[in-house]
C-alpha cells in the first residue's frame, strides 16, 4: 500500500510579508530589469517627480476664461530641487525661424519659431537624457525670441515632469467655436458671433447680404489686427476657402471694401468670427507673458 505524503503546513505556504515597501529603483528594477541601475538620472528625476507639489495655475485668460500655470512658478518648484540632486538642464537652439508681419500702420510685427534640444545632464555620473521642446514668440520689437524660448522649456518641463494644469480651451469651448465659424449663431433680434450681437438681421442669421452692422465689426477688426488689405485677403482664404485677387493698378483699400460688399451675410459672420478668435488669441499671449508665463 503506497505511503500518503504528509500535508505541507499551511504556514509554510505563505510568503513571509515584506517589512518596508519596495523603493522606487527597486520596482524599476522588477519592471525594466538591472539596465535601469545605468540610468541613474532617471531615478534621479523620477524622485523629483514624486517629491513634486501640486501646482495650482495662478494665471488667468480673462479672454478664453481658463487659469494656467505660470513659468516662475515651474522654474521655482524645480530649480532647487534638480540642484539638489546635481542635475542640470542644458538647452541647445537647433532651428530657429521667424515671420516678418506688416502691420496697416506701418509698423512690423515678427513670430519666431524655435526648436530647442534640452540635455538634462547628471553631475555625479555624467548620465544623461534629452528631448527637443518647441516655443512661438509674437513680438514688434526684440523680444520674440525671448518669449519662444520662454515657452519651449516651460511646455518641455511640464510634460517631462507630468505636470497638469488648466492652460487650453476646453473642448467643448473649441467646439462652440468652430461650429461658429461654419453656421454663426442664432440670437433673438439678431446674430450674435462669440457675444457679440450683430443688428439688423433676421432671426436665424439668415441674409443674403452682407449687413451694415456686419461691415462695421469687419472694419473695427481690420483696424484692431492692424491688418493690410493683403492680410485680411489671406484671412478670407484660410477662413472662408475664398480667393480674392486684388489688381496691381487699382486702389487696394477701394477694391477691397468692393470685394467686402461682395460678401453674404453667412460669409461675413464666419469671418467675423474667425477674426474675433485671432484678436482674443493675440491679447491673450500679451496678458501671458505680461504676467509672467506664456501659456
Amino acid at each position: 500500500m503506497p505511503t500518503r505524503a504528509k500535508p505541507t503546513p499551511i504556514e509554510n505556504t505563505v510568503s513571509p510579508k515584506r517589512e518596508e515597501e519596495p523603493t522606487p529603483t527597486e520596482l524599476a528594477q522588477q519592471v525594466f530589469g538591472d539596465d535601469i541601475v545605468k540610468r541613474p538620472v532617471i531615478v534621479k528625476l523620477a524622485r523629483i517627480m514624486a517629491d513634486l507639489p501640486k501646482l495650482e495655475p495662478e494665471g488667468r485668460n480673462q479672454h478664453f476664461g481658463y487659469n494656467f500655470i505660470k513659468d516662475t512658478q515651474v522654474s521655482g518648484a524645480l530649480r532647487s530641487r534638480l540642484a539638489a540632486v546635481h542635475l542640470m538642464i542644458i538647452p541647445d537652439v537647433v532651428e530657429e525661424s521667424w515671420v516678418e508681419v506688416k502691420t496697416a500702420r506701418g509698423g512690423t510685427s515678427y513670430v519666431t519659431k524655435m526648436k530647442i534640444y534640452f540635455t538634462v545632464i547628471d553631475g555625479d555620473t555624467g548620465d544623461s537624457i534629452g528631448g527637443h521642446g518647441y516655443g512661438y514668440g509674437d513680438d514688434s520689437g526684440d523680444k520674440g525670441a525671448n518669449k519662444a524660448f520662454t515657452a519651449a522649456l516651460k511646455y518641455w518641463l511640464l510634460k517631462l515632469f507630468q505636470i497638469g494644469g488648466e492652460d487650453a480651451e476646453s473642448d467643448s469651448q473649441a467646439d462652440l467655436r468652430a461650429a461658429d465659424r461654419q453656421a454663426g449663431s442664432a440670437a433673438e433680434g439678431g446674430v450674435t458671433v462669440q457675444g457679440a450681437k450683430i443688428e439688423g438681421v433676421a432671426r436665424g442669421g439668415h441674409s443674403d447680404t452682407i449687413t451694415r452692422a456686419q461691415a462695421t465689426q469687419l472694419l473695427s477688426l481690420y483696424r484692431d489686427l492692424e491688418l493690410t488689405p493683403d492680410g485680411l485677403v489671406l484671412r478670407v482664404e484660410s477662413i472662408l476657402g475664398v480667393v480674392w485677387v486684388l489688381s496691381d493698378d487699382a486702389d487696394p483699400t477701394a477694391e477691397l471694401n468692393q470685394l467686402v460688399r461682395g460678401l453674404t451675410s453667412d460669409q461675413a459672420g464666419q469671418l467675423i468670427s474667425g477674426m474675433v478668435d485671432e484678436k482674443d488669441a493675440r491679447a491673450s499671449r500679451e496678458q501671458e507673458v505680461a504676467g509672467g508665463g506664456y501659456g
